[in-house]
């Protein structure tokens, strides 16, 4: 089953699944279209601005992948996180992580393989206003039923 989805700017839609597998779905055609696959369940998808998507799981990698048609997509490996839960688009090249391993992480997409922010949290999901209007940078869903709000 489908574990994590988000919304491509050009309308189609990515997914991660429990059987690994991150799919793009052609919301006019109906079909997908692998385009690669974790070690272990898939748990957070997010979809950049420019296209990318970045995924996370089970397996702990935290990858950027190309949507394009042309060419191979191999991913890139942005760092490793225990057990990816969340993942969002901070809007400024930078994404925010959280997984079992209780800690945020704020990575910058031109810079694998080192967290710019660690903090502690436990993340059962996380969001952002892309546009600001609300001031918020980040609402962070806590696994005790709570949530927060970073300015």
């Amino acid at each position: 089953g489908i574990r994590a989805v988000a919304a491509l700017a050009d309308k189609r839609v990515v997914s991660g699944g429990k059987d690994g597998r991150i799919l793009i779905w052609n919301t006019t055609h109906r079909g997908y279209v692998e385009i690669g696959s974790h070690r272990g369940s898939v748990d957070a998808v997010a979809a950049m601005a420019d296209g990318r998507v970045v995924s996370g799981g089970k397996d702990g990698r935290i990858l950027i992948w190309n949507t394009g048609t042309a060419g191979t997509r191999r991913p890139a490996e942005l760092g490793s996180h225990d057990g990816v839960r969340a993942i969002v688009d901070l809007g400024d090249g930078r994404v925010a992580t959280g997984g079992d391993d209780e800690r945020i992480l704020i990575w910058n997409l031109a810079q694998t393989g080192t967290a710019l922010v660690q903090v502690a949290c436990s993340v059962t999901a996380l969001a952002t206003d892309p546009q600001k209007s609300a001031g918020v940078c980040l609402a962070v869903s806590h696994r005790s039923g709570g949530f927060s709000l970073w300015t």
